[in-house]
């Protein structure tokens, strides 16, 4: 994968620089948004603005500000000052739709902090009663809380038409981006409804929930490619190996998630909760091959299951999908679509040896268990840090 550790080492190293940099235009945006944004003086306003500063310190690694960073430079470019504003607001466009999917899914957690919805309540009453209840209308303070996130969530999204438009791009180009990123919010829902319809009972083919995938994760990977190939003027042959690559990525990604669902010390565990998404009966690409892999005997538990005839464990429930091979078979499929997706971009040919090191060393981090039993605990100093530092 590469031809030396030296190189694998440095790929990393500038992934990391550029997450410093992509974090520190975030905090630019969210330092604006503080001090000058509507009606940043008022006490309730203010407290919903300044939320926005938890994003920073959280351990997430920016993967789609640095997927618009490496097109961007597999494009030819280097002057990657010019398109940070793209990247950061692909972070942000991102961020908003994880907080609308907490709330969709009732979850309390993300990365070990409270969901968005979860700390927004505690503005509007102080007792307990509800507060631990996922069920988003449980009190008046959760009622109050899911309104308060859902216009956070707007608010981000906003932003992130703010950061694009501070580029020193071209202004067609600019436009380009911003047209992507409104198309993008259709795709985005109709994945979401897709999501929640297909529960329980309505859990799809496999095929199908591969296509879900791309819809709420894949999709917005490729927006995030196309955007840095948009940027540097990229040519249709290198956009579409691009957004091939950041596509596959995507699902890779997700599918992983997937594993990780029943894992107690990784990223998915420790931060949101054990089998949430088998609590909830998510239809999941693992959960439809395991069904379509089962025996009668396990297909016929999976089915009361579905139906919600039978009660079940998550240790129940992880023990019958190892069963049936879904999870090994699932692991194949992690790993041949990004072999895939490298092996597009590298067959260019046109892309430098240190940009194609970094699209294999974040692809290959994005499914190691280097990155999903990390601690959830920030190790990287952030834009607010080295202000409030004098560094």
């Amino acid at each position: 994968m590469f031809d030396s550790i030296d190189q694998a080492n440095a790929a990393a190293a500038r992934l990391e620089e550029n997450r410093t940099e992509i974090d520190r235009t975030i905090a630019a945006q969210i330092d604006w948004l503080t001090h000058h944004g509507p009606a940043a003086d008022d006490p309730f306003i203010g407290a919903i603005y300044h939320w926005l500063e938890h994003y920073l310190y959280v351990v997430g690694k920016r993967f789609h500000g640095l997927t618009v960073i490496l097109s961007y430079r597999a494009a030819g470019r280097t002057d990657v000052d010019a398109v940070l504003p793209v990247a950061a607001a692909l972070q942000l466009y991102h961020h908003h739709t994880l907080v609308h999917d907490d709330i969709y899914d009732g979850d309390v957690m993300r990365r070990g902090l409270p969901t968005s919805h979860v700390h927004l309540a505690s503005l509007f009453e102080s007792e307990t009663a509800g507060a631990c209840d996922p069920r988003p209308f449980a009190s008046h303070g959760a009622r109050s809380g899911v309104i308060a996130a859902f216009a956070y969530g707007k608010i981000c999204r906003a932003l992130a038409n703010r950061a694009v438009s501070a580029t020193t791009l071209d202004g067609a180009r600019v436009l380009k981006i911003l047209m992507m990123l409104e198309e993008h919010d259709l795709w985005d829902n109709v994945g979401q409804l897709l999501d929640v319809y297909h529960e329980g009972s309505r859990l799809p083919s496999s095929e199908a929930c591969l296509q879900n995938v791309w819809l709420k994760t894949g999709r917005l990977f490729e927006v995030c490619a196309r955007a840095g190939a948009v940027a540097a003027g990229a040519d249709a042959s290198i956009t579409n190996a691009l957004v091939s690559w950041a596509g596959n990525l995507a699902v890779a990604y997700q599918l992983k998630d997937d594993l990780e669902d029943t894992v107690g010390n990784s990223e998915k565990g420790l931060g949101r909760g054990i089998g949430v998404d088998l609590v909830a009966l998510k239809p999941t690409y693992l959960l439809s091959l395991a069904n379509e892999l089962a025996d009668a005997q396990d297909r016929a538990t999976l089915s009361a299951w579905l139906n919600r005839e039978q009660d079940y464990s998550v240790d129940e429930f992880s023990a019958l999908i190892d069963r049936t091979g879904a999870r090994r078979v699932t692991q194949l499929k992690v790993e041949e679509l990004i072999s895939a997706g490298v092996s597009t971009v590298g067959s260019l040919g046109t892309v430098g040896p240190d940009v194609l090191a970094e699209v294999t060393e974040l692809s290959r981090y994005a499914i190691s268990d280097e990155y999903w039993h990390r601690p959830l605990a920030s190790g990287r100093s952030t834009a607010v840090d080295t202000e409030a530092s004098g560094e």
